[in-house]
């Protein structure tokens, strides 16, 4: 379950729920309470501990949310948590709820952090079938498809554009909770032409750091418009900072190309046996979201993005999200 709905699980959780687990003797209902200690930074991870903990259910459930997800988790904290045990929530539904709520909430944090830290690999996209044809871009979708929808573009090399219909911050705001390195073009435009705190040679390396960030770790980079057709390809973008192959899949995916963004210092302790080498099976690749509809998106972005034109255009019903 993606955080979010585990957080918001956690919250209509009725507290007494939490008073009632404590009287488990069931050692598969204690342990996601017994990891939860850890969580909140408490060493003693004993059933005692957690029973105290639970006895006091509102002031718990609070100490637990004011944690802020996987914001404060580190790897040597995740370690902890995973050497205290394995959880099982699908075993845990016909049992205590607490039990279940929490082994929800736990497991949501534990596979946001693993995505942060660089842990956690994404499954490879499987190369198209030899008599598989791709998508007839554009496609319509709602907002549940956006993740296979975006899997099928990177399944044919294509860099997938989300055109939101207005709905730009809701689809944003998803992307938020799946760790991709952000590109924000709004942020872009006020630092530079409108506060004027950074000069394009500055912006050009910030958005490189970001690159190299999510090469090194794995991630997906989240070009964000939001309501606006900001010059990237005329003003920002550049071969050795923020190259025009960014937008275009098949060629960024080339190492002669993307190694180009990297820096010696990005190399300290780099995950695997190939420092500069993008992660096996988890191939770093751009997508861009706009708040524009298709016939906006048609007539503004082309002069803003590099390789407009090759894109997947992926439309987000926007009656799909509320």
């Amino acid at each position: 379950m993606a955080l979010p709905h585990a957080e918001a699980l956690l919250k209509e959780m009725p507290p007494e729920h939490l008073v009632a687990l404590a009287e488990s003797t069931d050692d598969e209902e204690q342990l996601p309470a017994r990891m939860m200690l850890e969580f909140v930074g408490d060493k003693d991870h004993s059933w005692d501990n957690a029973r105290r903990s639970l006895l006091d259910g509102p002031r718990f459930r609070q100490e637990i949310l004011e944690m802020e997800g996987a914001n404060f988790v580190t790897k040597r904290s995740l370690e902890r948590m995973e050497g205290i045990g394995a959880l099982k929530p699908g075993q845990l539904m016909a049992k205590q709820s607490a039990a279940f709520v929490l082994a929800v909430y736990m497991e949501a944090v534990m596979d946001v952090a693993r995505e942060k830290l660089g842990l956690k690999d994404r499954m490879p996209v499987p190369p198209p079938e030899p008599d598989e044809e791709p998508p007839n871009w554009p496609i319509t979708i709602d907002m549940m498809g956006i993740p296979q929808a975006i899997s099928d573009a990177v399944k044919w090399k294509r860099t997938p554009l989300l055109v939101c219909n207005g709905k730009a911050q809701q689809v944003d705001t998803f992307f938020t909770y799946q760790a991709c390195s952000l590109v924000d073009a709004k942020w872009v435009l006020i630092m530079n032409q409108v506060k004027k705190e950074l000069d394009v040679p500055q912006i050009r390396e910030e958005l490189r750091k970001r690159l190299a960030a999510a090469i090194k770790f794995g991630k997906s980079i989240h070009i964000s418009m939001s309501n606006s057709a900001v010059a990237l390809r005329e003003k920002y973008c550049a071969e050795a900072e923020f190259p025009e192959a960014l937008f275009k899949l098949d060629a960024w995916l080339e190492k002669d190309v993307y190694s180009k963004v990297l820096r010696e210092a990005d190399l300290a302790d780099w995950p695997g046996a190939f420092p500069g080498r993008m992660r096996d099976g988890n191939a770093s690749f751009a997508f861009v979201t706009t708040d524009f509809d298709l016939a906006s998106a048609r007539e503004y972005l082309p002069e803003a993005l590099p390789h407009f034109d090759s894109m997947a255009i992926i439309e987000i019903d926007p009656a799909s999200i509320h």
